[in-house]
């Protein structure tokens, strides 16, 4: 009965968003250079301005920067770095830390909230030169050497290209520019699965990189939960009807949807309790924990785009149960990898200390697939969050991640830098 009303709350929602879209005069275009922007409003809701990374970063009285790199494929990406903090001014030699977003996600999900809650701001203050990654497809990297951004083949990735490509020329850019011999990689979700896929597909990486954390883990995706569950039983329609559509890009970051999302999620809203309850059937359920004010700043950023193939990929992972490559069907498997079954990420290549932090409360990335998955990896541990109903959004955004989630992020970099026995971390 509960997953009934909460299905039902789902399709009000959409269908009210659908409405509200087609009664005012929303910019559905996707954001692809953001500076300060301020929304008009077409009905009541509360100030949206909408800010880019460095703007974001600035207005607390920190550094920032905006950096780019061109891709080996062509891709062009721009991505961030938070030098120095008021009280850690920008200095050379400071170890670096590379913060990877998950998916539909960019860097800008970690400096939403702001010095004291986002990780980014607390690393800066303990003295971290910190850089922010952005994968191909996103707000920040919608553009190609050749290809334009609403072509097909621009959107022809997954999670493996943006490890492999994205990832690697982003550290090895950060690593000649700072002049540092590893980084620190510290990732959520989708993240958590680029740094493993980049790790087993790029061995030397394992010396560039000092120590993984990842939070919300994929990998092993055999125990979905209530939204997931629901992809994996119909994710095939969901497949079919997306190629029939010809709909090689989803949820761009638009102006029109960050108004949609704050005026049905904001308080005072309606519609805010259909809002609260689709995103907890998603992310897990913790209300304590739940800051709507904080949700419907950070609903302005995301979704910020990302590739259908990247979706299917994960689909297809969740279906095998195994985190292997994309399966291109048999003609195009024969010719990519020389055998008709995509093969799997060989996890044994990982040698670098892994600090896998799950949340119990977290029904994306949940605790069985987390304990599974470190049997695969050599060098690696899990440890829960302290907190018995931790979502999947927890690790981004909860009410006390300082005090939750980050203080012990910190704690690991801190001792990395003493000890690579992972038992000491």
């Amino acid at each position: 009965m509960g997953a009934t009303k909460v299905i039902v709350g789902l399709v009000l929602f959409i269908l009210f968003s659908c409405f509200v879209s087609a009664v005012y005069s929303f910019d559905f275009e996707p954001i692809a250079v953001k500076r300060y922007q301020k929304v008009s409003r077409g009905f009541d809701t509360k100030e949206l301005p909408v800010l880019d990374f460095v703007g974001l970063v600035k207005r607390h009285g920190y550094p920032a920067e905006e950096h780019k790199v061109t891709t080996p494929d062509g891709y062009r990406l721009r991505f961030h770095r938070i030098p120095g903090s008021p009280s850690k001014p920008k200095a050379r030699g400071k170890p670096v830390v590379y913060i990877q977003h998950g998916i539909l996600a960019s860097s800008d999900m970690f400096v939403v909230a702001g010095p004291n809650k986002d990780l980014a701001f607390i690393l800066a203050d303990a003295g971290y030169d910190v850089w922010l990654g952005n994968g191909r497809g996103n707000t920040y990297s919608r553009s190609h050497v050749r290809l334009p951004s609403d072509s097909p083949e621009f959107w022809r990735f997954s999670f493996h290209e943006i490890a492999v490509y994205d990832v690697s020329s982003m550290i090895n850019y950060i690593l000649r520019k700072t002049n540092q011999r590893t980084v620190v990689y510290v990732a959520h979700s989708m993240g958590t699965t680029i740094g493993m896929v980049l790790l087993s597909t790029l061995p030397e990486f394992n010396e560039k990189i000092s120590v993984v954390i990842n939070m919300a883990t994929i990998g092993n995706w055999k125990n979905p939960r209530n939204f997931m569950k629901l992809l994996r039983a119909f994710g095939l329609y969901i497949q079919v009807t997306l190629a029939a559509a010809r709909i090689v890009e989803v949820f761009p970051q638009t102006l029109g949807g960050g108004q949609i999302l704050n005026g049905t999620c904001r308080d005072g809203s309606l519609f805010q309790r259909f809002c609260t309850a689709a995103i907890q059937f998603v992310s897990g359920y913790d209300p304590d924990q739940l800051d709507t004010d904080l949700l419907v700043n950070g609903l302005a950023y995301f979704p910020a785009g990302g590739s259908t193939q990247t979706l299917t990929h994960f689909y297809q992972n969740m279906i095998s149960g195994r985190l292997q490559m994309y399966d291109h069907g048999l003609v195009k498997n024969l010719f990519s990898y020389g055998r008709i079954v995509p093969p799997l990420y060989n996890l044994t290549n990982i040698n670098v200390p892994l600090v896998l932090i799950y949340g119990k409360g977290d029904t994306v990335a949940t605790t069985e697939d987390s304990l599974d998955l470190i049997r695969n990896l050599r060098n690696a541990k899990a440890e829960s969050v302290p907190h018995r109903n931790f979502t999947h959004l927890d690790f981004i955004w909860a009410k006390d991640i300082k005090h939750l989630l980050h203080d012990r992020v910190l704690e690991i970099i801190q001792r990395s830098q003493l000890t690579t026995r992972i038992e000491n971390l």
